[in-house]
């Protein structure tokens, strides 16, 4: 088990920016870079000991710098949608900027998928890693209060990619954060994954509207192709609306119990045998089968198309500040918030 270092490049910013490469003795390695803590490579072998990078990234600063899917990043202040750009907290209305039409997605313009986190290297007996520490400022976005951000990535002695996220505020304000990574179990120049089989451990789903926005309601997966509760091949079905592609970008509402690290997800690419378990502590989970990627590096050599990669996303619902009946995402000064993320990869 070793980290190494390495300088990266220098930001529009000025700011330097470095890679961390996290090795264990099984022969699973992780990149990450401390822009967007973005993890950039996850090399594993498959079943025919194929060693191969399983999830979409770059190689160099300027195409992460451009890049609009939010490859391999962390995400934050709040992942995933508020309708309106706003919500109100105890009678104040917080207008956020919108960057999705006149929503906001994933925190939007500026937040933790494009800041440069501080890094320490921190090691142990079965598992390396490093913390990355930002502040998002009052207003930030509009959202109200700083927010102090500490996101643990670390690679164990058991395949485990693990994400431990802690976070504290000065004012009442909303969190929500993940990891936005694309895997493809396949190798990440492989094409589509959509014959990727996909089990999640949810009866219900939140649908949502032409915009993505949940409805409110919480319905059940029977009898539609929002059910995975027995693995099935991603390209099976389409969650898709009429004259879209098909595909999924939906929450699952998760069955476990409360904030209880439970295995809830598990991708499995049949032709290398390679399969990701998903642990978490947090409430749903964003499966989104990139039907609407077009992302290319800055000098057009790589392009990632749409369905190769599928991002599983656990976090608190869509649009939760505006959703009472959402598990509620407020974050009040002197309290902690702390979710663990595992995905542990497997090959036979």
């Amino acid at each position: 088990m070793q980290v190494s270092r390495a300088e990266y490049g220098i930001s529009r910013a000025g700011q330097v920016v470095y890679k961390y490469r996290l090795t264990n003795d099984l022969g699973m390695s992780v990149e990450l870079i401390t822009y967007g803590g973005r993890v950039t490579a996850v090399r594993m072998p498959s079943a025919h000991r194929n060693l191969e990078n399983v999830v979409l990234g770059f190689d160099d600063l300027a195409s992460y710098e451009q890049d609009s899917a939010y490859l391999g990043a962390l995400v934050g202040r709040y992942a995933n949608r508020i309708a309106g750009a706003s919500f109100s907290i105890e009678g104040k209305t917080y207008q956020l900027s919108a960057n999705e039409a006149d929503n906001q997605l994933h925190g939007g313009h500026s937040g933790l998928h494009n800041r440069v986190f501080q890094a320490e290297v921190f090691e142990g007996k079965d598992e390396v890693g490093v913390e990355l520490s930002a502040l998002l400022e009052d207003r930030l976005e509009g959202f109200p209060g700083n927010l102090s951000v500490r996101v643990r990535i670390s690679l164990t002695s058991r395949n485990e990619l693990k994400f431990d996220y802690q976070a504290s505020c000065d004012r009442t304000t909303h969190i929500n954060l993940t990891h936005h990574g694309y895997f493809n179990l396949a190798g990440s120049d492989s094409g589509s994954c959509m014959g990727h089989e996909l089990w999640i451990d949810a009866d219900r789903y939140t649908p949502v509207d032409s915009q993505s926005i949940p409805t409110g309601e919480q319905r059940a997966v029977s009898d539609t192709v929002f059910d995975f509760r027995q693995a099935k091949s991603l390209g099976a079905d389409s969650g898709a609306f009429v004259g879209e592609p098909a595909g999924f970008d939906h929450n699952f509402v998760l069955n476990k119990r409360g904030g209880e690290l439970t295995e809830i997800a598990r991708l499995k690419d049949p032709v290398s045998g390679r399969s990701m378990l998903v642990s978490t502590t947090q409430p749903g989970v964003q499966l989104y089968t990139a039907q609407y990627l077009d992302s290319r590096s800055a000098d057009s050599r790589v392009r990632f198309a749409p369905y190769t990669g599928v991002c599983l996303e656990t976090q608190h619902f869509a649009n939760s500040p505006n959703e009472t009946v959402f598990p509620s995402t407020l974050l009040q000064p002197g309290e902690e918030y702390s979710h663990t993320t595992i995905y542990r990869f497997e090959y036979k």
